[in-house]
């Protein structure tokens, strides 16, 4: 484990190089004052980043920053070949880089039944990856719809994506957005099964779960809660004692997921 460990993090800080070239190259260029298509694309991109909404997007802000620190990485690396003598070690660097994104999906875990590294300690355990199958199979096994936070889960279980309502709970919160409709359905209980990353029957401190939380308002909660139970796993992992994320949830590196039933 400890090897896996220290792989995984020495992996980590080796992708955090493109981040370090991409101040460089934006540095070099404030201080020169030479502003080429690199040097204009680098600042809107951190802008875009800070100005996209963060709740429910996924990784999706950080697609443009990415790009262009991967742009920033390959002109210093050029740069670099070009004025570093031939036999110098650091002539390497595209070669170390190009083992890097091979090696990307083992520190990323892929989804469902295709990770090698299954938490993002780093430590690959297959307890993760049992409960993640059992997840799936049991959803499969359930009729539409099907509301799942995860969206990701309800495509590689063969069901309907559900749009999402749960984040747009701000927008309700703002009176933007009416989530009364919802809120019948799941009185209704028309949804056959919710995956939520959140046991609403064991967690009651809403400051507890930071982000998670912003995406169920109080009377959300108690409408989950009043309508539908959390369902136990048929095979709690074993030796992780009375712990309600192992004993109730399926853990992922992604977190933790519930399967609620209507009562």
């Amino acid at each position: 484990k400890d090897v896996w460990r220290n792989a995984h993090n020495g992996l980590f800080l080796t992708m955090l190089l493109p981040t370090l070239f991409l101040i460089y190259t934006l540095v070099r260029v404030i201080s020169t004052g030479k502003w080429d298509l690199l040097g204009y694309c680098i600042p809107f991109s951190i802008l875009t980043f800070f100005l996209v909404g963060k709740l429910g997007s996924a990784v999706n802000y950080l697609f443009e920053i990415a790009l262009v620190s991967a742009w920033a990485t390959g002109v210093v690396i050029a740069e670099a070949q070009y004025h570093i003598p031939k036999g110098n070690p650091l002539r390497l660097m595209p070669a170390l880089f190009l083992g890097v994104g091979i090696c990307f999906p083992l520190h990323v875990p892929h989804f469902y039944n295709q990770w090698s590294i299954n938490d993002w300690a780093g430590t690959p355990i297959s307890s993760s990856r049992v409960m993640t199958d059992e997840l799936a199979y049991r959803l499969k096994e359930i009729e539409e719809p099907v509301l799942s936070q995860d969206a990701g889960l309800s495509l590689m279980t063969g069901h309907k994506l559900v749009w999402q309502p749960f984040i747009m709970t701000q927008l309700h919160q703002q009176k933007r957005w009416n989530q009364e409709p919802l809120l019948e359905m799941i009185r209704n209980k028309e949804f056959k099964a919710l995956v939520l990353p959140i046991n609403f029957e064991v967690d009651t401190n809403l400051s507890e779960f930071g982000l998670w939380w912003t995406q169920f308002d109080e009377e959300m909660v108690e409408t989950i809660r009043s309508h539908y139970r959390v369902a136990p796993r048929i095979n709690p992992a074993a030796n992780r004692g009375q712990d309600p994320r192992w004993v109730w949830g399926y853990h992922s590196p992604f977190g933790t997921n519930y399967l609620y039933f209507p009562k």
